[in-house]
Protein backbone atom coordinates (compact mmCIF):
# COMPACT_ATOMS: atom_id res chain seq x y z
CA UNK A 1 0.00 0.00 0.00
CA UNK A 2 1.28 3.12 -0.48
CA UNK A 3 0.50 7.19 0.30
CA UNK A 4 1.19 10.85 -1.57
CA UNK A 5 0.73 14.18 -0.71
CA UNK A 6 0.61 17.03 -3.56
CA UNK A 7 1.10 20.44 -3.22
CA UNK A 8 -1.25 22.72 -5.38
CA UNK A 9 0.44 25.63 -7.26
CA UNK A 10 -1.46 28.79 -7.94
CA UNK A 11 -1.15 27.81 -11.78
CA UNK A 12 -3.40 24.75 -11.12
CA UNK A 13 -0.37 22.44 -11.87
CA UNK A 14 0.69 20.02 -8.50
CA UNK A 15 3.65 19.19 -7.21
CA UNK A 16 4.71 15.68 -5.43
CA UNK A 17 6.15 16.09 -1.80
CA UNK A 18 6.78 12.45 -0.54
CA UNK A 19 4.65 9.36 -0.85
CA UNK A 20 5.21 6.24 1.50
CA UNK A 21 5.29 2.56 0.92
CA UNK A 22 3.46 1.00 4.23
CA UNK A 23 3.96 -2.52 5.07
CA UNK A 24 1.89 -5.23 6.52
CA UNK A 25 2.56 -8.55 8.09
CA UNK A 26 0.53 -11.90 7.60
CA UNK A 27 -1.64 -10.36 10.19
CA UNK A 28 -2.46 -7.56 8.32
CA UNK A 29 -0.77 -5.27 11.34
CA UNK A 30 1.31 -2.60 9.62
CA UNK A 31 5.08 -3.33 10.58
CA UNK A 32 6.85 -0.23 8.39
CA UNK A 33 6.22 2.94 6.84
CA UNK A 34 9.31 4.20 4.67
CA UNK A 35 8.58 7.47 3.86
CA UNK A 36 10.20 8.96 0.47
CA UNK A 37 10.70 12.55 -0.75
CA UNK A 38 9.79 14.24 -4.33
CA UNK A 39 13.32 12.71 -5.73
CA UNK A 40 12.44 9.01 -4.78
CA UNK A 41 15.41 9.16 -1.56
CA UNK A 42 14.19 7.53 1.45
CA UNK A 43 14.06 9.87 4.02
CA UNK A 44 13.13 8.29 6.74
CA UNK A 45 10.87 5.24 8.42
CA UNK A 46 8.66 4.58 10.99
CA UNK A 47 8.48 1.60 12.43
CA UNK A 48 5.62 -0.70 14.41
CA UNK A 49 4.93 -3.30 16.92
CA UNK A 50 1.51 -5.42 17.00
CA UNK A 51 0.15 -2.23 14.91
CA UNK A 52 1.40 0.39 16.99
CA UNK A 53 3.88 2.55 16.05
CA UNK A 54 6.99 1.81 17.92
CA UNK A 55 9.41 4.08 16.28
CA UNK A 56 10.23 7.05 14.04
CA UNK A 57 12.96 7.77 12.29
CA UNK A 58 13.92 11.36 10.22
CA UNK A 59 17.38 11.51 8.24
CA UNK A 60 19.14 14.00 7.68
CA UNK A 61 20.94 15.58 4.93
CA UNK A 62 24.39 14.97 3.49
CA UNK A 63 26.47 17.61 1.60
CA UNK A 64 24.61 16.53 -1.98
CA UNK A 65 21.66 17.83 -0.32
CA UNK A 66 20.12 14.66 -0.03
CA UNK A 67 18.75 12.22 2.67
CA UNK A 68 21.17 10.16 4.03
CA UNK A 69 20.61 6.71 6.08
CA UNK A 70 23.73 7.41 7.96
CA UNK A 71 22.85 11.24 9.37
CA UNK A 72 19.97 10.76 11.80
CA UNK A 73 17.80 14.18 12.37
CA UNK A 74 15.72 12.90 14.50
CA UNK A 75 14.07 10.00 16.58
CA UNK A 76 10.97 9.51 18.08
CA UNK A 77 10.25 6.74 20.20
CA UNK A 78 6.38 5.79 21.36
CA UNK A 79 5.95 3.76 24.74
CA UNK A 80 2.89 2.43 25.44
CA UNK A 81 0.44 0.52 28.34
CA UNK A 82 -0.51 -3.01 28.40
CA UNK A 83 -3.68 -1.74 26.84
CA UNK A 84 -1.93 -0.05 23.67
CA UNK A 85 -2.56 3.37 25.20
CA UNK A 86 0.02 5.90 24.63
CA UNK A 87 2.04 6.72 27.73
CA UNK A 88 4.41 9.53 25.89
CA UNK A 89 6.49 9.96 22.92
CA UNK A 90 10.60 10.67 23.56
CA UNK A 91 11.84 13.00 21.05
CA UNK A 92 15.72 13.18 20.77
CA UNK A 93 17.57 15.57 18.74
CA UNK A 94 20.77 13.85 15.92
CA UNK A 95 23.10 13.44 18.70
CA UNK A 96 20.75 11.49 21.03
CA UNK A 97 19.64 14.29 23.68
CA UNK A 98 15.85 14.05 24.70
CA UNK A 99 14.54 17.36 23.82
CA UNK A 100 10.99 16.44 24.53
CA UNK A 101 8.76 13.75 25.67
CA UNK A 102 4.65 14.35 25.22
CA UNK A 103 2.35 12.52 27.01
Amino acid sequence: MWKWSLYGQANGSYELKYYEIIEYDADDDRVRTTHYNSDDKVDGYTRYENGLRIELIQFGINEYGEPDESIISHRIEYFYDDEGNLLYSLFTNSEGHVHRVEN
